[in-house]
């Protein structure tokens, strides 16, 4: 039988951990460097959704946090309406289409009422055919779902 002796053991072992412990600290870091870009990234595309749907009407705000298991896909923001100053929520979250996952915009209100505004990063003939669409039935399930992500 192939004996080892507890120094070289442990040796290699430390090594292999050393690695794992290297990997995931990069990982760690690009994931944390990255997401303030990200939250912008998504925040310009709600508002891009917002402006094409209802020009000069809505300012978005900064994001806040879900703290709910079901929002991994999915990105919170305070919106007011610049006419009457009422505070909304607008979430973005990716659903599935005939096209495979979308990032989609919905609204909701101090009363938990939800309504879908429009699909982002789509253009032309797609996106003219998904708003036409409005009673899909992934629209209607996120619809009633989202007052339970964001409780």
């Amino acid at each position: 039988m192939n004996n080892i002796s507890n120094k070289v053991f442990f040796k290699k072992y430390g090594i292999f951990v050393g690695i794992l412990a290297f990997i995931f600290g990069i990982s760690i870091y690009s994931i944390k460097s990255t997401s303030k870009y990200w939250n912008r990234y998504l925040q310009f595309s709600v508002e891009d959704v917002l402006e094409t749907s209802a020009p000069d009407t809505w300012t978005v705000g900064n994001a806040i946090p879900i703290n709910n298991p079901l929002a991994m896909n999915s990105a919170l923001f305070e919106i007011r309406n610049r006419k009457t100053g009422t505070v909304y929520s607008a979430i973005i979250i990716r659903i599935q289409t005939l096209y495979g996952p979308l990032p989609a915009v919905y609204i909701m209100d101090s009363e938990k009422n939800v309504e879908f505004v429009g699909y982002s990063t789509t253009t032309g003939r797609i996106a003219k055919q998904l708003n036409e669409n409005r009673l899909n039935k992934s629209i209607i399930y996120w619809k009633k779902k989202i007052p339970q992500i964001i409780k």
